[in-house]
């Protein structure tokens, strides 16, 4: 790998039942009329923590390695809902519950990233699918459009990047952790 910066974000990747239901709602939402861009299935994952360009990849890995073992969270579909933004469009989303152990790894995890001098984001964490951008319209009512599929938890953590290709965004895992089990 060169020394350029890479553009880093932690995720855990969904089970194949999940990714089947996105794109379900996608597609009814699409047939409903709403126009946006929608998240590609291949893209789909629960976002931990956006680190952005970052030229800290080993300290980074370092970091990540120190939480390997972490209680795994069990993660549940919620509802549908928006993050609305004042221009852009709003971001289309699927929330989850809130569950305490990803909660906790997630601060562990920025706490320490913040350490090595990383601006991540401060907002706070708001588990969640990220189903479309650039959505103008909606439905009043997402909650009927499709039940959620079976929670399931989470296996590991993975560091990913992500850069353009060809004009198409990829996403590289660069390292997995796992977590612990009871």
């Amino acid at each position: 790998m060169d020394d350029k910066p890479l553009r880093l974000f932690t995720a855990i990747e969904l089970p194949p039942d999940w990714i089947r239901a996105a794109e379900k709602r996608a597609g009814i939402l699409k047939r409903a009329g709403v126009k946006g861009r929608f998240t590609p299935s291949d893209r789909l994952h629960l976002t931990v923590n956006f680190l952005g360009e970052c030229p800290l990849l080993q300290e980074v890995m370092g970091t990540l390695e120190a939480l390997k073992g972490q209680p795994a969270p069990r993660l549940v579909l919620d509802r549908p809902g928006f993050f609305k933004r004042r221009e852009g469009g709003h971001i289309l989303v699927w929330h989850l519950e809130q569950d305490a152990r990803l909660l906790d790894y997630q601060r562990k995890e920025a706490d320490l990233l913040a350490r090595l001098g990383l601006r991540l984001d401060g907002r706070p964490y708001k588990p969640h699918l990220t189903l479309a951008r650039q959505v103008f319209h909606a439905p009043e009512n997402l909650q009927d459009l499709l039940p959620p599929p079976q929670p399931f938890t989470a296996r590991e953590v993975v560091l990913f990047s992500s850069e353009f290709e060809d004009r198409r965004l990829i996403y590289q895992p660069l390292a997995r952790w796992p977590f612990a089990f009871d």
